[in-house]
């Protein structure tokens, strides 16, 4: 896990920069789109589809404002029978707010549920604190309308087999935490997913400020 580009739903796979240049991946994978989001994307592998996305890993970045080319970008990939690889730096932070914001827009899944998902399956995934309110937020005021819009322009698209893939990855995600959070009880140790911030909605304002 965390090693290499990882798949995440078929059609879907989530990794670093150095991950785009290698050219065996690649071509294992049959990668034919690329999602780059980091400082600097820019194309650099010829014959690929690109959507290259500059943004920061900082807190106060807006990455919500282009959720939606994202996420049209990605699903226009799977539906033409490509296969995209959404790359930032590390694979770690601004890919995986990016696939979590897809995977909900597919899905009938949280925020959180949907980052449970891209974990169990690359252990190296968090966006940063600001990042994950903002996924927050996409769920509150934007998703109903993204999903709208994934409905019109794709009717044909149903969503049954990637829900049933994200129920058993998440079932098996939340069973293998049961297991840890009893072995960590055993020596007083705090819960396994103390990183992650579910707070109430519109509580990380006063949260990011402490």
């Amino acid at each position: 896990m965390g090693q290499g580009m990882s798949e995440i739903l078929p059609g879907i796979f989530l990794g670093s920069f150095r991950d785009c240049k290698d050219k065996d991946q690649m071509e294992k994978n049959h990668i034919t789109h690329i999602l780059a989001i980091h400082d600097n994307a820019k194309p650099i592998i010829e014959g690929k589809t690109y959507l290259c996305i500059t943004a920061s890993d900082k807190h106060n970045e807006n990455i919500l404002q282009y959720f939606e080319e994202c996420i049209l970008f990605i699903h226009q990939c799977r539906q033409s029978g490509g296969k995209v690889l959404i790359h930032c730096l590390a694979g770690i932070s601004r890919s995986t707010t990016v696939t979590v914001a897809y995977l909900m827009t597919i899905s009938d899944f949280n925020w959180y549920d949907c980052l449970r998902v891209v974990r169990h399956i690359r252990s190296v995934a968090l966006p940063n604190f600001g990042f994950q309110k903002q996924l927050q937020e996409f769920e509150h005021t934007k998703l109903t309308e993204m999903k709208q819009k994934i409905k019109e322009q794709y009717p044909e698209y149903s969503s049954k087999e990637d829900c049933k893939q994200m129920q058993d990855i998440l079932e098996s995600y939340l069973k293998m935490q049961k297991e840890k959070n009893k072995n960590l009880s055993k020596t007083n140790m705090q819960d396994s997913e103390d990183f992650l911030y579910p707070l109430p909605y519109k509580a990380y304002e006063s949260e990011s400020e402490k």
